[in-house]
């Protein structure tokens, strides 16, 4: 078997060359300091706004940051919070928050956005309405149980 020598082309100049220790990808020295000393070619710059999955609203947020998809941290808590529902959108969540004028659909209490939960069905998974914590946890202690509710209001009045 004959003693076969690899050729290259330089990366900068294209003239073929006998790669040796330290030129790789260059003819010579001259060559390969020339290539190091070019500055790279400018990176395409990300885009400037996005839109925010919690609120559909455009924002500018660094392309990096944890929050890059939302407008704020509230919209972040928002999105995450609604997306265990199929069929209920943030969109829809500040729609019914402001339907409800920011009260529990049931007692009535003025709730802060964050605090009201969002009550469903556990049989379909239709949201109902946003309740505060107390009444959400007495739907449950009940099991939505209609006939439960009534016995409970019967002893209250007889009470």
């Amino acid at each position: 078997m004959e003693n076969q020598t690899l050729t290259r082309k330089c990366k900068r100049c294209k003239t073929p060359f006998t790669p040796g220790f330290g030129l790789r990808y260059h003819c010579s020295l001259e060559c390969r300091g020339k290539d190091l000393n070019t500055p790279p070619a400018p990176k395409a710059e990300p885009p400037k706004q996005r839109i925010c999955r919690g609120c559909g609203r455009l924002h500018s947020r660094k392309l990096h940051s944890r929050l890059a998809w939302f407008c704020s941290e509230a919209c972040q808590k928002l999105h995450y919070r609604v997306k265990k529902f199929d069929d209920f959108s943030p969109a829809e969540f500040i729609e019914m928050y402001e339907e409800q004028d920011g009260c529990c659909k049931i007692c009535g209490r003025d709730d802060l956005l964050e605090t009201l939960a969002i009550d469903h069905c556990h049989r379909n998974g239709k949201v109902r309405g946003l309740l505060c914590k107390k009444c959400n946890a007495g739907l449950g202690y009940f099991d939505d149980n209609i006939g439960k509710l009534k016995n409970a209001i019967d002893y209250l009045r007889a009470a």
